[in-house]
């Protein structure tokens, strides 16, 4: 939800809004990994560099959130792209939940 809401605030260029919804939903996306892994979340606290040896990762995952969140951008334009990356992360992580638990109801959101 986080990272499909970020695309319209990327697109007016409110960068650090935009920045701030992508970040949460990169925490959304871990509590994901987690559950996923059988994991105990604790906080957020090492959280991304603790999910990095998890056995069940969307392809190449932590790299892209990290070239989401380092580089956003100055303009809508690259923001946009930034915001769209995250969607397209959001959707991978969501195909690997379908693999793993089996089909999850449509959010309306389109991820």
């Amino acid at each position: 939800f986080e990272s499909a809401l970020a695309e319209k605030p990327a697109a007016r260029g409110d960068i650090v809004y935009a920045a701030g919804m992508m970040f949460r939903a990169s925490g959304f996306m871990l509590l994901v990994l987690y559950a996923l892994n059988r994991r105990y979340f604790v906080n957020e606290k090492m959280a991304s560099i603790e999910s990095e040896g998890f056995a069940t990762l969307p392809r190449n995952f932590h790299l892209r959130i990290r070239k989401v969140l380092s580089a956003i951008g100055e303009s809508a334009e690259a923001a946009t792209r930034s915001a769209s990356e995250m969607r397209a992360l959001a959707h991978d992580l969501r195909e690997l939940c379908a693999r793993e638990i089996g089909e999850i109801r449509p959010s309306g959101f389109g991820i």
